[in-house]
């Protein structure tokens, strides 16, 4: 029937992520995951969850993932080629950075856990917020967040043939890669 609650979309997420890796796919990214979540996050805030208990299924998710298994053995504990990107534009161009976007990057600096990755979409309507979220994750020493400057990528994803909804629409493969 599909997820109805934060917590069922979660774990059916966690489930496709297990599938994968089951098939052998060692670098999977979780892509735009405040963009695809925030229905489930926002019906769950009406339904009167709170923003607490919310909180705590985004770290117990990150924690599931990050320990799935480690690509690097003997490298990095946890590093496992999973990334996700909070920010940037939609489809329309307006810039959208939510309550999900920052309680993502909130649960990433308190686990100081290796993966997901962030990878931070940015342009001039970046609030100074989410800058120092960044910086504040950077200073965790993660080597993350990445930041993508979409005054850049989105017209180069253009010029490549791609259309204008589905360059603002854009997420990051595994490490770096624009897709």
């Amino acid at each position: 029937n599909g997820a109805e609650t934060f917590y069922e979309a979660l774990v059916f997420l966690k489930i496709l992520i297990y599938t994968l890796r089951l098939s052998a796919m060692a670098h999977i990214t979780i892509g735009r995951f405040d963009r695809y979540m925030e229905k489930y996050f926002e019906a769950d805030l009406k339904r009167g969850v709170s923003e607490e208990e919310l909180f705590e299924l985004i770290e117990e998710f990150f924690v599931s993932i990050n320990f799935d298994s480690d690509t690097y053995q003997g490298v990095q504990l946890g590093d496992n080629g999973q990334s996700l990107v909070l920010g940037g534009c939609d489809q329309n161009g307006e810039y959208k950075f939510t309550k999900l976007s920052r309680m993502c990057m909130e649960a990433s600096i308190e686990l100081n856990i290796i993966d997901p990755k962030i990878n931070l979409r940015v342009d001039k309507h970046t609030p100074d917020e989410l800058y120092i979220l960044g910086t504040k994750l950077t200073k965790r020493g993660l080597g993350f967040p990445q930041y993508c400057n979409d005054e850049v990528v989105i017209p180069a994803l253009v010029k490549f043939g791609y259309p204008l909804e589905a360059a603002r629409d854009y997420t990051v493969a595994a490490c770096w890669e624009f897709v």
